[in-house]
């Protein structure tokens, strides 16, 4: 019990306020606390759009282990020996400044951190892989000035409405790792008569 203290002061997060993500990821209401009060305090860090991000159910995950008795992957074991490097070079991946819907590109470190972590929890792909997709995937929308294109940490993973989580960048992996030929000249087009 004393290591989830300890985490959550790490965190810089509250019993409450874990209380309040917990019960953000359960779907339920939390009672015995001011909900306003600690969601001051968790906006947009930990959530997001009424919904736990990736750092938020990274940390939930590590707290359900801990009292399962299980021991939850560090980041190096997880995400590699030089994963902050690793990380580094995807955010530099993506232009620097602002995307045409008014968002930067370019998200932090620590909350790309939370989305690769998560990331690295749900699907095998490594690194060299990873880099690959995300090429491919900035490269696509550099020709339309980055049209509707998502920021870094929303191609690792975006929260949905349901709760759950959908990733662009696992899309792109399994198409790399597939090796997928795209036809550029395709195109989905209606006849009319």
């Amino acid at each position: 019990m004393e290591k989830i203290f300890q985490r959550l002061n790490k965190e810089r997060l509250t019993p409450n306020q874990w209380y309040v993500l917990f019960c953000a990821r359960e779907k339920i209401a939390p009672s015995g606390v001011n909900i306003y009060l600690e969601l001051r305090g968790l906006v947009p860090e930990w959530i997001e759009d009424s919904v736990p991000t990736a750092r938020a159910l990274s940390l939930l995950m590590d707290i359900d282990d801990e009292f399962k008795g299980k021991i939850p992957k560090k980041d190096e074991e997880l995400m590699g020996k030089n994963y902050m490097d690793s990380i580094k070079k995807y955010r530099d991946m993506f232009p620097v400044g602002k995307l045409p819907s008014g968002k930067y590109a370019r998200d932090s470190m620590k909350n790309l951190e939370g989305h690769f972590r998560w990331f690295f929890k749900n699907f095998e792909y490594d690194w060299d892989t990873v880099f690959k997709a995300t090429e491919k995937y900035v490269s696509e929308y550099r020709d339309d000035s980055y049209k509707f294109m998502r920021t870094s940490k929303y191609f690792i993973c975006k929260g949905k409405f349901d709760r759950s989580r959908d990733s662009d960048l696992a899309t792109y992996c399994e198409n790399t790792v597939s090796d997928v030929k795209e036809d550029p000249d395709f195109h989905f087009k209606d006849n009319v008569i």
